[in-house]
């Protein structure tokens, strides 16, 4: 009978391992999803405006007749209000 291998968590930079999915699911329910708070409209509307200027950068970026540096935004702190 062969052992099983542990299963990690693959949210975000967590990476806790557990040695059944059962246990998996559990820590992914509590310590990740009941914890969320749930966005508001308007920060939807600003989170969708934000990903199509990303995108739009990303396209620019890949032109190779363009010479262009993309800006990453790495921080929404301003959502937080």
């Amino acid at each position: 009978m062969s052992e099983l291998s542990p299963v990690s968590c693959q949210w975000d930079r967590c990476r806790e391992e557990f040695p059944t999915r059962d246990e998996l699911l559990l820590h992914i329910t509590e310590e990740h999803i009941k914890p969320m708070k749930a966005m508001l409209k308007d920060d939807i509307i600003i989170m969708k405006k934000l990903d199509k200027a990303k995108c739009e950068l990303d396209d620019i970026s890949q032109s190779p007749s363009t010479p262009f540096t993309p800006v990453f935004i790495t921080s929404f702190s301003f959502l937080d209000t």
